[in-house]
């Protein structure tokens, strides 16, 4: 494939021509250069040099849409425009916007506590202020604190070199993100902070998602512990759940022909008739993941733990549904919460080292989409440090 500007110069367009400008171009030429059109002994040649640009420039911007929605950044309406940048070059203190954060999150609960509804879903009855001592009782990067504590253990290491939060470097109340960039050499700051702007937001967000998920398997653990969940659903009567399976064993033999869809609406049959069955959701939820249909898949694996939050296999294909909805942390806790249940689900521990190698992928596809954004590459901002580190090819490999 061509560069971006390269290929835009072929279709007779500048540098910062749009896509639509591109589009038109080509129209435009294609009539002109196309071998029925054209008698030029080259004419072929041409005209597949016009569809190769024209194909360049489409390529390049849908990874620029992709760069873009990897890189959003969740997080602006919190702490403001720009505020990784604020955090990198001092103008802003990490401490206390993640303090008016906090404060403004507490101001909001009135519209619901997500912890506290979980812990009510879960059959706890527990007030804020146990709430909160539950938490304290976390490990720190779980429970989030007073400044930044709660970002300690933040694996910014797979950000390409950006600084890791350590304990030691929060303990004074200082800013690790500016000494970290006053400590580089000038010539990689730039492009450096340009990177830690772009991706930052998203790996933040990513740990505070993480954060919320492990507090609500904390909350899941303590309710098993207690004996709290609710109880499976109350089976439906002999004849009605004689039915039910036999159109279950129907779409188990469907599904091992391939033929997820009529899997799928045999389980439907199932469930009509015996609601109470998780398994029947759980089945179709595989179903449905097989197929590709990953929301619906998810929606069934969710009604299959709701059914029976002791039901390991439940967790497992809510795990596969996340993984197909690129929802790596998500697929990490609901594996986590699995094992809560069953330690040696060997199905559990699979999906989880899956969705943990998804997710240390998705770290590194940032990184690369990123600098694709910014048309840096490792040595830009690594300097030295860059030896095996990869972008063209979607890789990005280890600091040496």
């Amino acid at each position: 494939m061509l560069a971006r500007s390269a290929a835009l110069r072929e279709l007779g367009l500048p540098p910062a021509a749009s896509g639509d400008e591109a589009k038109a171009a080509f129209r435009r030429l294609a009539l002109k250069l196309h071998p029925d059109k054209n008698p030029a002994p080259d004419a072929n040649e041409r005209f597949q040099a016009l569809a190769h640009a024209f194909e360049s420039v489409m390529r390049a911007d849908d990874r620029t849409a992709e760069a873009e929605a990897v890189l959003s950044d969740p997080l602006a309406e919190v702490f403001g425009a720009n505020w990784a940048r604020g955090f990198a070059d001092g103008s802003l203190d990490p401490h206390a916007a993640l303090q008016r954060a906090r404060e403004r999150a507490m101001a909001e609960e009135a519209a619901g506590d997500p912890l506290a509804d979980a812990a009510a879903a879960m059959g706890l009855d527990l007030g804020a202020e146990e709430l909160r001592a539950m938490l304290e009782a976390m490990p720190s990067d779980l429970r989030g604190g007073d400044g930044l504590d709660g970002l300690e253990g933040l694996d910014a290491s797979a950000a390409a070199g950006l600084p890791e939060i350590t304990p030691e470097m929060l303990a004074d109340g200082g800013n690790p993100f500016k000494a970290f960039f006053d400590a580089m050499p000038e010539a990689q700051r730039g492009p450096m902070m340009a990177l830690f702007e772009k991706t930052f937001p998203a790996f933040l967000a990513n740990e505070l998602e993480e954060q919320q998920l492990d507090a609500e398997n904390e909350l899941f653990a303590l309710a098993l512990r207690q004996n709290k969940l609710p109880a499976a659903a109350a089976a439906v009567e002999e004849e009605r759940r004689e039915l039910a399976e036999e159109f279950n064993a129907a779409a188990i033999d469907a599904f091992e022909r391939g033929r997820y869809q009529a899997a799928a609406e045999a389980l439907g049959e199932a469930i009509a008739l015996d609601p109470s069955n998780a398994a029947f959701y759980g089945n179709r939820s595989l179903a449905y993941e097989r197929a590709a249909r990953y929301e619906e898949a998810l929606a069934d694996a969710e009604s299959c733990v709701r059914c029976d939050p002791t039901y390991a296999p439940g967790y497992e294909r809510k795990a596969r549904a996340l993984l197909g909805c690129a929802d790596y942390k998500g697929a990490e806790a609901a594996c986590r919460r699995g094992l809560l249940v069953d330690a040696e689900h060997a199905g559990l521990q699979r999906a989880f080292e899956e969705a943990r190698a998804a997710a240390a992928a998705h770290k590194l596809e940032i990184v690369r989409a990123g600098s694709d954004v910014l048309g840096l590459s490792p040595e830009d901002y690594l300097g030295g440090r860059a030896a095996g580190v990869k972008h063209g090819d979607g890789a990005v490999g280890l600091l040496q």
